[in-house]
């Protein structure tokens, strides 16, 4: 990403150091029809006009003609000329940061709106230092541009491994872009590692035919590196051998080729003891040992990606690739599915074996702590133990929460039943809560005889305050047995409760 950025900024500011020159565009067009459209007039006479144009791609050439067959010559304005380059700036590239939004304003955009006030082309880029700044905004947030479509926040995080793979993708196309075949090839092996790479997206998938075009461009490099070897080393060598023994030229010319193949052999032992190891080495236009291993490789590459059948890979990693998602949110029945619908598809590669594995694996811990948050909601007396916020954020559907409860459940029914007869048991007095929430519970079960009964015996259970004659002297141990006694029906107090709590809930 870092490096990326970097070739950007590099881009523009060589592009603005010829502005003087070759961005001044003009327009020379002859009588004859035939138009100059990106000259750039070095000198005028009365009667001729000598300029400087286009021959081939960035090949200048200078001529001069005479007034009489030139037509009309239209001279842009430096501002009509650089607004161009702030044009190509929008619409943004994917993946910006809101670093480099920042300094795509005041490094580039800025400057141009300062030093042309006034003109429309500044109206202009004042227009685009606003959009800049509404998307430096939403990059802020949390958002991100990925293959031109603005991802939410939210689809962000459920989204990380796609982007990661899409960032590795782009980094290895515009390397090839810049001609940097056996670095682009680097990338790739970066995107293509079976055990942390992301062969288990559809980016990998749309990186292969891209990949297979690098594979063939560098084999070309390498054929033709391979054919002219023999002939340069050749060169080389009788190059050497006409300098005489006393020549100072020849002991600096021998030092150069003993630091420049020990820099190669050196790079390459380093290359060798990389983790994980790579496959695409360093390479030596003198050494054709490196030159023919190289090839062989790419050949090799070449023959294995071609077998793949990419309609069957497309189809397991959108599973796979919905897989993860899900996983990211917290969904388990939903993976789980995505996984069997990856599974069900006939002739599985290597790739989808290892991302099937990683991602069973991953479902296991997420299982784990989704029981485990489960339990210690049970455990506060959460309210609500069907939704279960994951590290993410999301939140799961109750189904999910019931079946991961269904085991604690079954084996709490026995001991809730045992509670509940326990609870029958107590007397009046210590089943009664503090708002006395219990009998006004059994008072509505009851008849009106039976709550008559219930009162008298209640009020004879409770002698008058003035009547009442102070409690004997405990003995030697007593009042231990008495604590131990009032935490007792404390404790089934409560339990009682929870138990009628359950009920309701349940009901």
């Amino acid at each position: 990403m870092k490096h990326c950025c970097h070739r950007l900024a590099l881009a523009f500011l060589s592009a603005l150091l010829v502005l003087p020159s070759a961005l001044r565009a003009d327009v020379v067009i002859m009588k004859d029809g035939k138009k100059y459209l990106d000259a750039k007039v070095i000198s005028e006479t009365p009667d001729t006009v000598t300029f400087e144009y286009v021959v081939v791609a960035k090949i200048r050439d200078t001529r001069t003609e005479p007034r009489s067959a030139i037509d009309q010559i239209i001279k842009q304005k430096p501002e009509e000329t650089e607004i161009a380059l702030l044009r190509k700036l929008m619409p943004t590239a994917d993946l910006l940061t809101a670093d480099r939004y920042e300094s795509l304003i005041q490094d580039q955009v800025r400057p141009f709106v300062t030093k042309y006030t006034g003109t429309p082309q500044a109206t202009e880029a004042e227009g685009i230092i606003k959009t800049l700044q509404e998307e430096k905004e939403k990059v802020v947030g949390g958002a991100l541009k990925v293959e031109g479509k603005w991802l939410t926040p939210e689809e962000v995080k459920l989204e990380g491994h796609s982007i990661d793979a899409y960032r590795e993708r782009r980094d290895m196309k515009e390397l090839a872009a810049e001609g940097k075949l056996r670095e682009a090839l680097l990338q790739w092996q970066k995107l293509s590692n079976v055990n942390d790479g992301y062969t288990d997206t559809l980016q990998f998938v749309k990186a292969i035919p891209e990949v297979l075009d690098i594979l063939a461009g560098y084999k070309k490099q390498l054929d033709r590196m391979i054919f002219e070897q023999p002939q340069i080393q050749k060169r080389r060598d009788d190059s050497l051998a006409k300098m005489l023994p006393t020549d100072p030229l020849l002991a600096r010319t021998k030092r150069a080729i003993e630091t420049e193949l020990l820099a190669f052999k050196t790079q390459t032992d380093v290359e060798k003891k990389m983790k994980p190891p790579t496959r695409w080495f360093s390479i030596y236009k003198y050494d054709l040992k490196s030159l023919q291993a190289a090839s062989k490789i790419v050949i090799d590459e070449t023959a294995r990606l071609r077998a793949l059948d990419i309609a069957k890979l497309t189809t397991q990693n959108e599973a796979l690739e919905a897989a993860t998602h899900y996983l990211a949110g917290g969904d388990v029945e939903s993976t789980e599915a995505a996984i069997l619908r990856a599974n069900a598809v006939v002739g599985m590669t290597a790739y989808s074996n290892k991302a099937i594995q990683s991602l069973r694996n991953r479902l296991v811990t997420l299982k784990a702590e989704l029981n485990k948050k489960l339990k210690a909601q049970k455990a506060y007396g959460s309210g609500n133990v069907n939704a279960i916020t994951t590290g993410s954020g999301s939140t799961t559907d109750s189904r999910v929460a019931e079946a991961l409860a269904a085991t604690e459940k079954a084996k709490g029914d026995k001991k809730d039943a045992k509670e509940a007869k326990d609870a029958e048991k107590l007397p009046s007095a210590e089943a009664e809560g503090p708002d006395g929430a219990l009998d006004k519970k059994a008072d509505k079960e009851s008849t009106p005889s039976t709550r008559h009964k219930d009162k008298e015996k209640k009020k004879a259970r409770t002698p008058h305050t003035e009547a009442a004659a102070p409690p004997p002297a405990p003995e030697e141990g007593g009042m231990q047995n008495y604590l131990l006694m009032g935490g007792g029906g404390l404790l089934a107090v409560l339990l009682t409760v929870m138990f009628l709590q359950k009920r309701k809930q349940n009901a």
